[in-house]
């Protein structure tokens, strides 16, 4: 992890930068407790309780990106009128959150890609466009659960154009 003084970060080779609440749009991608999230359905309102300096309260749906939840345990997530899981990310001026600049190696919305899951649904893998090269890393995975008598077991997922995930045999 670096940082420069123009307040960025860079983790694991995506550059981020903090912003606060007012600034985050619609189509944004954040790093909230190690979880990428999608911003979509911006909401504002005015702050008629606290009535100080730090301005509207905004809130967004952040929709996880290839179903890397992070440390956001799967309790704090609500569920839209399609059943799909979101975090509501809000907060006023003073709030601040990481804004992903340069989301190369994340799948754009519509497209898929293919990621290695446990048995509790967890990442394990970067995203890639191509299974096939997930297959050593699949095989490693499995192999060391095995030796060390884990009850986990490991599976490649297709991450769908709408954010679901499949698991193919």
């Amino acid at each position: 992890m670096t940082t420069t003084p123009q307040n960025t970060i860079t983790i694991d080779g995506d550059t981020y930068e903090t912003v606060t609440t007012h600034d985050l749009q619609i189509g944004d991608l954040i790093c909230v407790h190690g979880a990428i999230l999608k911003l979509t359905t911006r909401e504002e309102r005015p702050d008629t309780i606290n009535k100080n300096d730090a301005g509207n309260v905004v809130w967004l749906r952040g929709y996880p990106i290839g179903y890397t939840l992070g440390a956001i345990p799967k309790s704090w997530l609500t569920r839209d009128e399609d059943g799909r899981a979101y975090w509501l990310v809000q907060g006023n001026g003073r709030a601040t959150w990481l804004r992903m600049t340069n989301p190369r190696g994340r799948a754009p919305e519509g497209d898929t890609g293919y990621q290695i899951f446990d048995s509790m649904d967890r990442a394990c893998s970067q995203i890639t466009d191509c299974a096939t090269r997930l297959h050593d890393d699949l095989q490693q995975l499995n192999a060391e659960a095995e030796e060390t008598g884990s009850r986990l077991t490991y599976a490649i997922g297709r991450i769908m154009p709408d954010g679901s995930i499949t698991f193919e045999c």
